[in-house]
């Protein structure tokens, strides 16, 4: 198969390139997009590369799946893990630059552990890195940490809350699928302070059984876009995406219990064939070595939300104590930062370290302006 980059511009060896990175869950690096994404990345003063290949590659796709449509999960594994995703980005890297070259690299949530993953095993060939809520298992699982923290907010916002929404997963358990979703992606879709309600009203409805309401909500929040996407071929990257993304916390969580983990039942649900495959011996454990991370010289700067529903901020802190060259914001904002997005400040902060590092006067004057929203207990 072939390796396709994706660049805005025609590439200029004298100018700073950025590798935007997207993972194999993420749509954002496609053909015809690219022009969008290098003008949100430092002005467009930079080379930005995307790498879509693993997603759009119907060859490899089909290289996995058999005549009768069954995918050989195993293979899968291989062709779609994040090793190989690694490799490509290499192999651009290699291509472009030349051997010896560091680049300059971003990513967020799943990419965002792309990009930790990446450093792992070519830590040498970065600069500097800005990862913004990177989800990082392996610490979450050092940690005891469910990173799905729906049930417990969902006690503390109102007590009554669980008991109606098992009254409505009782009484719709065909749309208990439809129900994970779409309390898991509410989030995507309002700021961290008008959540509570949102999701309180959604709650309310699935426990009186209203249809009506779950299907403008599931309309609302993309979740039957998000399914006809997972089942078509684009959906076998998904699954080891996800597999990669939540084995080690899933041994956490009682999925035969009274708590409902919305973001972890989707995730178990889409990675199902390869936790089973796992456990039979057929997939070996995904590496992530993050104890290599304390060896990487690059720079890098971690933006985390106290808010962040999929991605727990005290993991981030975990990550920064590790990584030997680096600086952690955490916003009093939420796992898409809304409300630095809002005040022209999360491209700000991102450009202003990857053209500038730690320490310089342009990135010092980002951060007081981002001040005002840095969170502390």
């Amino acid at each position: 198969w072939t390796l396709t980059c994706l660049l805005a511009a025609p590439f200029d060896a004298a100018r700073p390139t950025v590798f935007a990175v997207a993972d194999g869950q993420q749509f954002f690096i496609r053909p015809g997009r690219m022009a969008q994404v290098a003008a949100r990345t430092c002005g467009g003063d930079v080379n930005v590369v995307g790498i879509p290949g693993r997603i759009i590659s119907g060859e490899l796709v089909d290289r996995v799946t058999g005549p009768d449509g069954t995918v050989d999960w195993p293979l899968a594994a291989r062709v779609f893990g994040s090793r190989q995703w690694c490799g490509d980005i290499d192999a651009v890297r290699r291509h472009l630059l030349g051997e010896d070259a560091r680049i300059l690299i971003t990513g967020g949530s799943g990419g965002g552990m792309l990009v930790q993953e990446y450093l792992t095993r070519y830590g040498e060939h970065c600069a500097r890195a800005f990862i913004e809520a990177g989800v990082n298992p392996v610490l979450d699982a050092r940690r005891g940490l469910v990173p799905d923290r729906f049930w417990e907010e969902l006690q503390a916002l109102d007590p009554v809350l669980p008991a109606r929404l098992q009254d409505g997963l009782r009484a719709m358990p065909d749309q208990r699928g439809r129900i994970a979703t779409a309390l898991s992606r509410q989030h995507y879709f309002h700021t961290a302070a008008a959540l509570d309600s949102a999701r309180a009203a959604l709650v309310e409805a699935i426990g009186r059984g209203d249809r009506e309401v779950l299907d403008d909500a599931c309309q609302r929040y993309q979740v039957d876009a998000v399914h006809e996407l997972v089942t078509g071929g684009q959906g076998v990257a998904v699954a080891v995406r996800m597999f990669e993304f939540y084995w080690p916390v899933l041994a956490l969580v009682d999925r035969d219990g009274p708590r409902f983990h919305p973001t972890l039942e989707m995730a178990a649900a889409l990675a199902r064939p390869l936790l089973e495959a796992h456990a039979n011996g057929a997939i070996p454990t995904p590496e992530f070595a993050v104890d290599r991370l304390a060896t990487v010289d690059a720079e890098v700067f971690l933006l985390a939300g106290r808010w962040d529903q999929p991605v727990d901020w005290r993991t981030q802190q975990d990550l920064a104590a590790i990584l030997p060259r680096c600086q952690l914001f955490l916003a009093d904002d939420d796992h898409l930062f809304k409300n630095l997005e809002a005040a022209g400040l999360r491209g700000a902060l991102r450009d202003a370290f990857l053209l500038s590092g730690c320490g310089s006067a342009e990135l010092d004057a980002v951060l007081a302006r981002c001040e005002p929203h840095r969170w502390s207990p």
